[in-house]
């Protein structure tokens, strides 16, 4: 009995000591306003010179499979890191955090080492997803407002580049920010318009960017003005948003109901009963007494 107990207090501790990690890791991608940060996030950094040691492995790991190289790859750019954190920097943490939480589970039972180990490797992917979701949600916030600035700096006869560097500087720091400066270099740099907007859509890996781009592109192929598409543009991107809004409040109006049905609900019935209840009893205990 003792052992078990044992065992549970160890289990629950390294659980809750993981999900503590995983928060201040979470809040370690979150900060700076989404800014690049300068090197690996601190989390992983303590981990980095044991990560060095097992990268000959992720090596031969990912040269035997290529896809997962590149999906890594594209996720980490996603998220914001591909400048600081390569595919195989992220396998050989993985492998670490598994070997760590491997040993750490040692003492425990069989089940419990292998729960930990796979805790270990699936832990940077969660903390990846996190990040890159994250940083979609900073872009989708800012995304209608740089719309409507571009839309308005070239209908006023900017050309689309010099819009872009208007509307980079007057948006606050950002991950959309970062993305349009990208592009702008991407096109200082000799890439057309259409090839600087699909690669950017490329790095974000967002819908509607994805969507985004796909019109502006093919009404420039097309032959359709920038002004004219950005426009409808942003009256497209003004409607979802009244949308979305609409469809949260509507949301926000079902979930209310369940809070209302076990707190309230009770207690407006002993509001309602407990007086009864009481003026019965008094009734009742007073004609007792009467006998």
């Amino acid at each position: 009995m003792i052992s078990w107990i044992v065992e549970g207090s160890g289990v629950c501790l390294t659980a809750a000591a993981g999900m503590g990690v995983f928060g201040l890791l979470t809040a370690m991608a979150r900060e700076g306003g989404f800014r690049r940060p300068s090197g690996w996030p601190v989390g992983f950094g303590l981990l980095r010179p044991l990560a060095a040691l097992l990268a000959p492995a992720a090596e031969a790991v990912h040269r035997r499979a290529g896809r997962l190289r590149e999906r890594t790859a594209e996720r980490l750019t996603a998220a914001g890191f591909g400048h600081v954190m390569n595919p195989n920097d992220l396998l050989a943490l993985r492998m670490v955090l598994g070997v760590l939480l491997l040993i750490a589970g040692m003492p425990f039972r069989f089940p419990v080492p292998l729960v930990f180990g796979l805790t270990g490797l699936v832990f940077p992917d969660l903390w990846l997803l996190s990040a890159m979701q994250e940083r979609h949600a900073a872009i989708r916030r800012d995304m209608p407002y740089a719309v409507d600035l571009l839309a308005l700096c070239t209908m006023a006869g900017l050309e689309f580049g010099m819009a872009v560097d208007r509307v980079v500087g007057r948006m606050p720091d950002g991950p959309l920010k970062e993305e349009l400066h990208l592009m702008r270099r991407d096109m200082t740099l000799g890439r057309s318009l259409s090839d600087a907007l699909l690669a950017m859509a490329r790095r974000i890996q967002m819908a509607e960017m994805t969507t985004f781009t796909a019109v502006l592109v093919q009404g420039l192929a097309m032959g359709s003005g920038v002004a004219a598409v950005l426009d409808a543009q942003a009256e497209k991107m003004r409607l979802d948003r009244m949308e979305k809004a609409e469809r949260s409040g509507a949301k926000a109006q079902q979930k209310i109901l369940l809070p209302l049905l076990l707190l309230m609900l009770p207690a407006f019935a002993c509001l309602i009963f407990i007086p009864f209840l009481v003026s019965q009893v008094r009734a009742y205990w007073g004609g007792f007494t009467g006998m």
